[in-house]
């Protein structure tokens, strides 16, 4: 994949058309933007659908949901890419609408079902503040991702669960 050998921002619309031996107008057909291209591209290295896990069990559930991604995210460039739509997302508005409406609604509410479900059997105090745990999970993987995608471990998945729900039990209180 292109965005591998030369990043997110190296890649064009003009060298993905190259590659592909079509004319960009054939990209921007499909494509409004680059943006729009990676957030398909994105979702389709990692998909939601690949995140249906339900074993009973909160933690049980969240080491697994982060082992998956943690794996795709060291097997494929998709990190690149979502660090890349961040980075643009901040100086240009279109791309921070596109990732905030396109992207970001689709993934939260993976780690929040979770929570949710833990919540109704009781496995969590009513009063968990499942919001602040998945916003320290998201904020932990996007603090990894800068440095090396490879620093996505297991152990550090089992860490970032054990971490993120001892904040929640607290994060009452501030």
């Amino acid at each position: 994949m292109l965005v591998t050998g030369i990043g997110y921002f190296g890649t064009t619309i003009e060298g993905i058309a190259a590659l592909a031996g079509v004319g960009k107008q054939t990209i921007y057909r499909w494509w409004p933007s680059k943006s729009a291209l990676f957030i398909e591209v994105y979702n389709s290295l990692v998909p939601p659908s690949e995140f249906n896990i339900d074993t009973g069990n909160l933690v049980a559930d969240l080491n697994e949901h982060l082992r998956r991604l943690f794996r795709i995210y060291r097997e494929t460039p998709s990190p690149l890419i979502l660090g890349g739509l961040h980075a643009d997302a901040q100086h240009d508005p279109d791309v921070a609408e596109a990732v905030l409406s396109d992207l970001r609604p689709g993934r939260r509410p993976l780690l929040t079902r979770y929570f949710d479900r833990a919540l109704q059997r009781g496995e969590l105090p009513p009063d968990f503040d499942k919001e602040w745990a998945v916003e320290l999970i998201v904020a932990l993987i996007g603090h990894r991702m800068i440095g090396d995608s490879q620093d996505l471990t297991d152990a550090f998945a089992e860490r970032l669960v054990e971490t993120a729900l001892e904040v929640g039990r607290h994060a009452l209180g501030r």
